[in-house]
């Protein structure tokens, strides 16, 4: 689906090339090379009442030059994203359509649905996604707060939990979620806890996500991404999730399987933040 960047210019775009993106498309490029994805943008409403979306420090330069500290801690991680994102940055493309036009994820295999999230109707919306992303393996699901709660004052911000059940069990999903005011661990157990009742069998990880991996006394997570197996558990395996975090480490931690039966206690553990 061809969607104009004019289409686009008013949606939620200051968080484009943010700390919060880099993360985020570091890991969709890191476990998705060799499967077709279907990213579901829930595009909103442009706000500038407050700074949020401007955490692009990560990208400062000497000169024509990225710092030191951002080499080591940011860019030799993934050099062409890094490098593609500050150019969207420092051109003041910040629009989610970039992110397609620039090809951070490959646009001859992966599809990007770009249609205005309604606030509350979308049974339309919902069919125009499924069917654009029907053929794909992975799914990832990226509103501003995440999964729905029971007071949402802006419920186009939410992934309502019977937008869950359009798409094929075949298929994985990763969902985005925003940080609340809560404990990590608390918020991580109860919403696994929900994303059970409503998905059945199906394995659920977690990795969660830090901006600032030198935070002393240790990184502070404040964006944590669910993912849910495929029925056949085929894609996005473990033992894939461990080797990127090890790879991301200091940005980006793996938790545990929601079930408590699929992960060793040293694992369950180790969800104390």
């Amino acid at each position: 689906m061809e969607i104009a960047l004019s289409y686009t210019i008013h949606m939620q775009n200051r968080y484009t090339g943010d700390i919060g993106d880099f993360g985020k498309y570091g890991m969709l490029r890191g476990l998705c090379t060799g499967e077709k994805l279907g990213i579901i943008w829930y595009l909103v409403p442009d706000e500038q009442h407050n700074d949020d979306g401007n955490k692009t420090s990560y990208l400062d330069h000497d000169k024509e030059h990225p710092t030191k500290l951002n080499v080591k801690r940011y860019r030799n991680l993934d050099p062409e994203l890094y490098d593609k994102l500050r150019k969207i940055v420092k051109d003041e493309n910040r629009n989610v359509a970039a992110i397609r036009v620039n090809d951070i994820l490959s646009t001859s295999t992966n599809v990007f649905f770009e249609e205005h999230v309604p606030r509350f109707d979308r049974k339309e919306w919902l069919q125009g996604a499924h069917d654009l992303v029907q053929s794909c393996d992975i799914l990832f699901l990226d509103p501003d707060n995440g999964l729905q709660v029971k007071r949402m004052k802006k419920p186009s911000k939410h992934v309502f939990w019977d937008n869950l059940s359009v798409y094929s069990s075949s298929q994985s999903l990763i969902i985005y979620q925003h940080r609340q005011r809560k404990s990590l661990n608390a918020q991580i157990e109860e919403q696994t806890r929900e994303l059970r009742e409503k998905i059945g069998n199906r394995k659920i990880y977690t990795l969660t996500f830090s901006p600032n991996p030198d935070k002393k006394p240790e990184p502070k997570p404040d964006r944590i991404y669910y993912i849910i197996s495929s029925i056949n558990d085929s894609r996005l395996p473990e033992k894939e999730l461990q080797r990127f975090c090890n790879e991301w480490k200091g940005l980006f931690t793996y938790h545990f399987a929601a079930d408590p039966t699929l992960c060793s206690p040293s694992i369950r553990a180790a969800v104390s933040h």
